[in-house]
């Protein structure tokens, strides 16, 4: 038997027992089984272990599930529940989740057996992924499933080859597989169209045999024969079935690029679970490359198991955990309800805790924090997290108050007990000003009159009640006062002040607010309902600024939130009928409305309002596509054959060669990486492939170890392998590291067309775009060329348009800006590239006295964003928020903490930019889709690095002493604990 990787040691008695069981399945008459170990008996030991046997009952069946759907030949089997696990008593190993796969050992072997570990949580500490699982599951079993699999999957397969694959299956007892049978049919169908196909040619009818072919492309079937009756057609003038055939493509490559965008979108924070399994199951659909696809599964990954271990902390009362899971989540910048919740139970908490301490309110601290676990030190010992949040630090300081409450009524009761009564009277002094049982108090109060302590008694009776309702009163003005409250937390201390018999007024007042901000709610849901979007928008953002905080409208729960995501799930997939249907049934109460809350840009009504003019133009730029495509392919079907290799470029070759084409795809490789022949072989079937299609991009590679100058000029990150594509000797942001020649095929196919669209006028280009670059130049001549650059390189965020004329002039078309733009200077690329940045440029003023600090921070600008990031003597460290964003309000008094630790450093620039109101000059480099987003640049250098780790103070300090020019060179008497203080 042989214990496949990866690698865990198995109890010999485990491997008997494993070994049993396929034995039983063998005589059952199936022949491959998987077997599942898992932790079993959880009641016995959940005082230690904290397992949920619920969690492992519903993992085992959706593994159980899964083998059953996939791999229909092959039996599943529970390790606990078989009699030779009962009857050789093996120890139970706690916390297990382990997947093996037992198979036999050759296709006529029924006596010896091979034994795959597939997953193992006791190594990995995780649980399994099922598109992970599925792939080891297939690695694990012989060759032959693979390779069925593979025919199913391929675009380009043989009769002979699938007949031959499925007599070895028969032999490895695969006959009960979906799969096989799939196949089967699959194969029934080629054999009958290509019968078919030959009488047809036989017969020379041209029509059946058009009919054959397309049969065999629907089939996706290779055949010589088939290339022998393509042959005749294109003989006989037949090349519009071609085309219509590489129409299918098209829609085939349009899929695919889809499916690329949505998956690269899922992966741009904020996460979301739901957002990266969709994305996920259109890529498989898709068939995109499987290192793209496993880098969004391992983020889904990480999701799932924060979501998991903030659930747990929340079952489980631990507040230590969730503080620290809460944190990990931040990092990763994931938005899921769940974890909103807990974020605001966790403010809650720290609220209440902080203003009953600081009222010395024992009753109030035990009914907040007493369900709950709380460590002092605030260190997670299982994971070497340390809580860094501020409220989790205000929850410690409360409980450290409540810690020395209960003691001193402890002592007191001591004293009661031992009928200590002087030592009695001195804690009750202690005691006054505190809010504790009532029960205590009675009991206290009757013992000192009892034993005629008149003047204590006067002391402890006069001040209960007076005690009571002053610490009402301070609870509920507090609340009253505070710059923002939760509404629950309004509600509840007007309760308690009312039951209390405070001042009327002020519970009054209390009630008048919580009144208004439910009424505020009730009319937007009922908006919400109705679908009409500017009335739910307006209500909406009144309770945002309001101080009350709703808890539905702070978690983003509701239909409003549903259109903002889906409309910008559809922008960023480019999906036109994704952004029709987001908006379907949602409309104006009264449309134009200019209240503040319509017209701020992020709104729901404003994404409302330009969704279905958006809708418009992605369709008609995929109908454009589609044109432009038939009627190349048409012309190119009779394209020679060139450039069927590809250009090995050196420093001293590279530039004339990339200005030598007009569109070149580079590939920059290091040949120490393993796997480097076989993607250099898929690039020349790249290139093989494209040149079927027409296509006359050139392709080129570049060493990155012989020519490292060049490397780091245009692959500044140094990941191997990276394709990047060019335009008349200019690069664009359009790169991807890809290794299949599927993947390259689709991508150069992809934008292997004019970025530039031809129109008939100037009022087409304004009533077709909402934003326009608009050209009337000769095509061809040196100003279309630096048009076609400026295009390649802003092809997602404005449209360039031309008309064939001899005036040479371009303007630029934006229907937010009234009249027309025109462009005043030389119409080469460089010149225009920069007028162009400049006009998307989104920039508050320059402000007044520049360079001004704000807490201890640069303010920067969309025009001055350039100058402070290019800075050749100093380091920037640049925060970019939002006022409107939670995460970012939450950071904001760190930056400026970190700001004040080292505002001495004199070569290190702190800065700060509202990336609400200004945008970036330099999108390749500096772009953001989230809140807050920190960069660090390198004096000297123009490429930043993003900042991801803990955002405290300490950390910003480590990072900015890691990646900075010099030694930060701090007081060295300030350790990191003191700097998070700050």
């Amino acid at each position: 038997t042989e214990l496949a990787a990866p690698a865990c040691s198995l109890p010999a008695s485990l491997v008997d027992i494993l070994q049993a069981i396929w034995r039983d399945s063998v005589a059952r008459g199936r022949r491959f089984v998987c077997i599942l170990e898992t932790c079993h008996d959880c009641e016995d030991h959940k005082r230690t272990t904290k397992h949920k046997v619920e969690k492992y009952q519903s993992l085992a069946g959706q593994v159980s599930e899964l083998v059953a759907k996939e791999f229909s030949f092959m039996a599943v089997e529970q390790l606990h529940l078989s009699h030779h696990y009962r009857s050789k008593r093996v120890p139970r190993r706690l916390g297990a989740f382990e997947a093996y796969v037992v198979a036999p050992d050759g296709p006529h072997n029924d006596k010896s057996c091979v034994i795959s570990l597939v997953h193992s949580k006791l190594t990995t500490l995780n649980w399994p992924h099922l598109v992970q699982l599925q792939k080891r599951i297939v690695s694990a079993l012989p060759g032959i499933v693979e390779r069925i699999l593979q025919i199913r999957s391929r675009n380009n397969w043989s009769v002979a080859e699938s007949q031959a694959v499925m007599k070895e299956a028969e032999l490895w007892g695969l006959a009960r597989w979906d799969a096989l049978d799939g196949l089967a049919d699959q194969v029934s169908s080629a054999n009958r169209v290509l019968e078919s196909g030959q009488q047809a040619a036989q017969r020379q009818d041209k029509e059946a045999l058009r009919e054959a072919i397309h049969e065999c492309h629907e089939l996706q079937l290779a055949d010589d024969l088939i290339g022998g009756w393509m042959d005749d057609l294109k003989k006989k003038n037949m090349a519009l079935f071609s085309i219509k055939s590489q129409a299918k493509r098209f829609q085939r490559n349009a899929f695919f690029a889809a499916a690329s965008r949505v998956l690269v979108g899922a992966q741009e924070p904020p996460l979301r679970k739901a957002k990266l399994q969709a994305a996920i199951a259109k890529a498989e659909k898709a068939e995109l490359p499987e290192e793209d696809i496993a880098a969004a599964a391992g983020l889904l990954s990480s999701v799932e198991d924060a979501i998991s271990r903030v659930t747990t902390a929340l079952e489980s009362r631990n507040l230590l955990k969730m503080a620290c899971s809460l944190d990990d989540a931040e990092e990763l910048d994931i938005q899921e309800d769940v974890l909103n919740e807990a974020q605001g139970l966790l403010s809650a908490l720290a609220q209440q805790s902080s203003r009953a301490a600081e009222q010395r309110d024992l009753v109030e601290l035990q009914a907040i924090l007493g369900a709950w676990q709380i460590d002092d030190d605030g260190d997670d010992a299982s994971s070497g997290r340390t809580a860094s949040g501020p409220e989790y630090q205000a929850i410690l300081k409360a409980e450290k108050v409540r810690d020395s409450l209960k003691k001193q009524v402890e002592e007191a009761e001591r004293r009661f007990e031992g009928q200590r009564w002087d030592a009695l009277q001195k804690a009750v002094e202690r005691l006054q000003d505190a809010n504790i049982q009532e029960d205590l108090w009675e009991r206290w109060t009757s013992a000192l009159k009892r034993e005629k302590q008149w003047s204590v008694l006067h002391a402890v009776s006069g001040a209960a009640v007076q005690l009571k309702r002053q610490l009402y009163t301070r609870r509920l003005e507090a609340v009253l006062q505070a710059e923002q409250v939760s509404l629950t937390q309004l509600e509840e201390a007007a309760d308690a002040a009312e039951t209390r018999q405070v001042d009327g007024n002020l519970v009054a007042k209390a009630r008048a607010e919580a009144a208004a901000v439910r009424q505020r709610w009730k009319d937007a849901q009922d908006a919400m309902d109705k679908k009409l979007v500017d009335r739910a928008d307006v209500m909406v953002w009144k309770i945002q600024k309001s101080r009350v905080c709703l808890d539905e409208v702070v978690r983003r729960q509701g239909a409003l939130w549903d259109l903002i995501d889906a409309i910008q799930d559809a922008e960023g997939s480019k999906d036109w009928q994704a952004m029709r249907d987001a908006i379907s049934g949602w409309k104006e109460e009264r449309p134009g409305c200019e209240h503040e809350a319509c017209s701020a840009e992020h709104s729901a009504t404003q994404l409302f309002r330009g969704a279905e003019q958006r809708a418009n133009e992605l369709q008609l730029r995929e109908l454009r596509q589609a044109w432009w495509l038939l009627l190349l392919t048409g012309v190119r079907l009779v394209a020679a054959r060139v450039g069927m290799t590809s250009a090995a470029l050196t420093s001293s070759t590279f530039e004339g060669f990339i200005k030598g084409a007009d569109k070149v795809l580079v590939d920059f490789y290091d040949r120490n990486l393993d796997g480097w022949a076989e993607q250099k072989g898929e690039l020349e079937r790249a290139l093989r492939e494209v040149r079927d299609y027409g296509s006359k991009v050139a392709f080129a590679t570049v060493d990155a170890i012989a020519e490292k100058d060049l490397a780091q000029r245009y692959v500044p990150s140094g990941h191997y392998p990276q394709l990047l594509w060019f335009t008349h000797g200019e690069p664009t942001q359009y790169h991807r590291s890809l290794r299949t020649a599927k993947a390259m095929t689709d991508f150069v196919l992809a934008l292997d067309r004019d970025p530039i669209l031809q129109v008939k006028s100037q009022d087409e280009a304004a009533s077709s775009f909402n934003r326009a670059v608009f050209g009337s130049v000769p095509k061809g001549s040196p100003s279309y060329k630096a048009l076609e650059v400026v295009a390649a390189k802003h092809m997602d965020t404005v449209a360039v348009t031309f008309r064939e004329s001899l005036e040479n002039k371009v303007i630029y078309l934006d229907e937010t800006k009234g009249e027309p733009v025109a462009y005043a200077g030389q119409l080469d690329a460089v010149s225009l590239d920069e007028w162009v940045k400049e006009l998307l440029l989104k920039s508050e003023p320059i402000p007044e006295g520049h360079p001004v600090y704000q807490d201890g921070s640069l303010v920067v600008v969309g025009k001055t964003f350039e100058e402070v990031v290019s800075k050749k003597d100093q380091d920037v460290f640049m925060l970019v928020y939002a006022p409107w964003c939670g995460f970012s309000r939450k950071f904001l008094p760190v930056w400026q903490s970190f700001a004040r630790a080292v505002s001495q450093v004199k070569h290190l620039v702190v800065a700060k930019m509202d990336g609400d109101q200004n945008s970036s000059p330099l999108q390749e480099d500096f772009s953001w889709t989230s809140y807050p987003h920190i960069f660090f640049v390198k004096a000297g250098t123009k490429k930043p690095i993003v900042f991801h780790g803990n955002r405290t103070v300490s950390h910003l300090v480590q990072f900015a002493e890691e990646h900075g020019s010099k030694p930060l060179d701090l007081d060295p008497s300030i350790s990191l604990d003191d700097i998070n203080e700050l």
